[in-house]
């Protein structure tokens, strides 16, 4: 008897020490995801492993033949019920995120700095952004042009003479060209359509003219304020006066490892640059739109969609963090076991 004692107080030492290992990692996540009071997190914590390791004694229990127990079917299901909630979806995943993001953080915040930092050098060297703007409109015209070459050769195509269906769907990838540079305007066939040889040549110059003018309105109304903005001192000094801030949090970094970053001011400093960077870029950098990477990686929530789409910043595995956090709670759910079995 007394050894049976001397094993449930061990048992039940070790499920102490390892649910408030748990519990703190737990904490910590949820401070990331929520910032509630910590007391709060604490209490909610403890109460959730103490019954996810209730569950797993239930369903223990429930099928130990050997045990004569009323409502076995009932107890099963209950344990199923509070490990799936309180562990599977509460304790394990928040206990991963710690895990990782404590490993991790420091390495994406560098690594989302210097991204940052190069997408806005790029903005902040107005010679080469203007260059390619005004490559970038030069290609739009010459795309535009052809499309309308293509149906005027369509229109006066000796064994298809006039507008017809292909020369309608020249139309149609014309309009399709447009969409992206925000044109409302869609180019329509004038009519009446030709029907003799000899009203060709004023029918295709009528719709040439009518094309070429609504190419050139709306290439110029995209890419014209865009060349403007970026020959601005202006807003090129914000570019140049934000890579000075990135570049002195990135010495930060280098010189104090233990540094309590990423701050809140520091994902509002990442935020306002990714802002900068899609909002001036042609077509919009799609890496820098939303929330930051240092900023995903601070939500549980965000950091379970990651894994499942394969998208956690820098392609990082999970699958170190996953086998320490299920080491800590099974281990303590196998001497929670132990410290209440029945003889």
């Amino acid at each position: 008897m007394g050894n049976t004692n001397y094993l449930k107080v061990l048992s039940f030492a070790f499920w102490l020490a390892l649910m408030i290992g748990s519990c703190y990692l737990t904490v910590e996540s949820l401070d990331l995801l929520t910032g509630w009071p910590v007391f709060i997190l604490w209490i909610l914590s403890l109460a959730c492993f103490t019954l996810a390791s209730i569950g797993t004694k239930l369903i223990c229990d429930s099928l130990n033949t050997a045990l004569f127990i009323t409502g076995r079917g009932m107890k099963l299901t209950l344990g199923i019920i509070f490990l799936l909630v309180f562990w599977l979806i509460f304790s394990f995943p928040t206990n991963t995120h710690t895990l990782f993001y404590d490993s991790a953080i420091k390495n994406i915040l560098t690594e989302d700095i210097a991204e940052t930092k190069e997408a806005l050098s790029k903005l902040a060297n107005t010679d080469s952004r203007v260059e390619q703007l005004e490559n970038e409109k030069l290609a739009k015209a010459t795309e535009l042009s052809t499309i309308i070459e293509n149906y005027v050769a369509e229109v006066n195509n000796p064994q298809n003479l006039g507008h017809g269906n292909k020369a309608e769907k020249h139309l149609a990838e014309f309009n399709a060209k447009l969409v992206p540079l925000g044109c409302k305007i869609k180019a329509e066939s004038l009519k009446p359509y030709p029907t003799k040889k000899s009203q060709l040549r004023d029918y295709t110059e009528r719709m040439t003219t009518k094309l070429v003018s609504i190419a050139g309105t709306a290439i110029a109304n995209y890419y014209n304020p865009k060349i403007a903005a970026t020959k601005d001192s202006k807003k090129t000094k914000q570019f140049t006066d934000n890579i000075n801030l990135l570049s002195r949090l990135e010495k930060h970094l280098a010189d104090n490892p233990a540094c309590d970053e990423p701050t809140r001011k520091t994902e509002q400093l990442l935020s306002k640059c990714y802002n900068q960077i899609y909002t001036n870029t042609t077509p919009p950098d799609s890496r820098f739109y939303g929330e930051t990477k240092t900023e995903r990686v601070r939500s549980v929530i965000q950091l379970v969609k990651d894994f499942f789409t394969g998208n956690i910043p820098g392609n990082r595995d999970l699958t170190y963090f996953i086998i320490i956090a299920l080491i800590i709670d099974i281990a303590g759910f196998i001497f929670f076991f132990y410290a209440t079995k029945q003889p």
